[in-house]
């Protein structure tokens, strides 16, 4: 007689949101996350992507935490769901966050732990059913799970695109040590993309980069010819071989579909080059011979 379908998550379940958490702007990763298969077919999210279904799934489960508008901040549950909110949504390194509510490191730790531990059982509790048995998603889903998502391409500054989603990492490059400098492209880096897909990349890109760096400047700038447009980051790798691991396929394929290409350029500084299309807009030249006109 096989054993009960445990009420509480496991210890390895528990780990595993703490990973979705620690990465919610990695939409590589979290399309490779457990949940992603356990939410394939569910009807939870329509017709979402799974790294869109996971996200959700667990912003809900952070929501479902919060004690409600106005608790007391003195009260366990409410510190420890404004420290979940402060690590992880807001990206402020535990021990800022220990200092802004005037708290040891160590009880943050504590805090930190007790709110991850009930996101996990209120998703263990929502989905743990569907994880059972426990297994990988399987490899050729991928194709699928790309057809699913639908490009929509526009024309996209990737200049103002990039300032918008370096705010994204400004946290975690504080963390490292790392100082993020952007030099505005002096044209508009016009390109055709899809800005949502586009800018998670461009999160996914600079949060690797400089989870890879000493600790210093990360300097990134355009360059552009007359048919290609690249951005070129300039980095202090941490080791020999910069970015060692291969990007994830849901990841690489994305970027194949909007005709990304990213090179690594190895040396010290190493230069990551994020290659993309130029969209320059035509020149309309209008001729009228009408006196009145002019």
């Amino acid at each position: 007689m096989s054993d009960p379908f445990p009420v509480h998550p496991s210890e390895d379940f528990t780990q595993q949101i703490k990973q979705a958490l620690e990465n919610l702007h990695d939409f590589g990763y979290l399309q490779n996350h457990p949940l992603s298969a356990a939410l394939e077919g569910s009807g939870l999210a329509g017709s979402e992507a799974g790294w869109e279904k996971v996200r959700r799934e667990i912003l809900l489960a952070i929501e479902a935490h919060s004690p409600g508008p106005n608790p007391p901040i003195s009260s366990p549950r409410a510190r420890s769901d404004h420290i979940l909110n402060l690590h992880y949504l807001e990206e402020i390194p535990l021990l800022q966050c220990a200092q802004e509510l005037g708290i040891s490191i160590r009880q943050t730790s504590r805090e930190l732990r007790r709110a991850e531990q009930s996101v996990a059982a209120i998703l263990w509790a929502k989905l743990g059913e569907r994880l059972r048995p426990a297994q990988p998603a399987p490899a050729e889903p991928l194709r699928s799970e790309l057809e699913q998502i639908r490009l929509n391409f526009e024309q996209v500054d990737m200049g103002l695109l990039l300032q918008e989603a370096s705010r994204e990492i400004t946290s975690l490059a504080a963390e490292h040590g790392v100082r993020v400098q952007i030099d505005p492209p002096a044209w508009a880096a016009l390109t055709l993309t899809d800005r949502m897909i586009a800018r998670q990349a461009l999160i996914t890109i600079f949060s690797r980069l400089i989870q890879s760096s000493h600790p210093g400047d990360l300097h990134a700038s355009f360059f552009r010819s007359e048919q290609t447009q690249a951005l070129h980051v300039r980095f202090y790798p941490a080791d020999e071989q910069p970015w060692q691991q291969p990007l994830e396929p849901f990841f690489q394929r994305l970027l194949d579909q909007m005709e990304w290409k990213i090179e690594i350029q190895k040396g010290f500084p190493a230069v990551c080059r994020v290659v993309f299309e130029a969209n320059i807009p035509p020149i309309l030249l209008v001729i009228d011979d009408n006196e009145g006109l002019g």
